[in-house]
């Protein structure tokens, strides 16, 4: 969809052509609905991974994440969106994590690899 017609359809989106990116302009007014507290049922355990530097998905909302549910946050100290594929580091908790359930140490940071 080509600029022009993306600001006819949705004009309150913005096309970012350098990463193909989309955000928010203008947008204000009331939540509808009240954030809430996060609860996981039992003793469930999982990893979430986070770019320190995300500008889509904000560092302190993934600690907050991790803060309300117990989950294991692993942080890619970089600006990356998709922290699996910017970081071998990461790449490799996450791995371990999906092939065998083995959690990062609390509190793991994987160095920047952007350079």
């Amino acid at each position: 969809m080509g600029e022009d017609r993306l600001a006819q359809v949705a004009p309150h989106v913005r096309y970012l052509p350098d990463d193909a990116g989309m955000g928010c302009l203008g947008w204000g007014g009331e939540h509808r609905k009240p954030h809430h507290r996060i609860k996981l049922p039992g003793s469930m355990t999982g990893l979430i991974a986070n770019s320190r530097y995300d500008a889509a998905t904000v560092y302190p909302w993934a600690r907050s994440l991790a803060a309300q549910t117990g989950l294991r946050l692993l942080t890619y100290d970089a600006n990356a969106h998709v922290t699996y594929n910017a970081s071998t580091c990461a790449r490799g908790h996450i791995d371990r994590y999906l092939l065998d359930g083995t959690l990062p140490a609390p509190d793991t940071h994987c160095p920047d690899e952007s350079s």
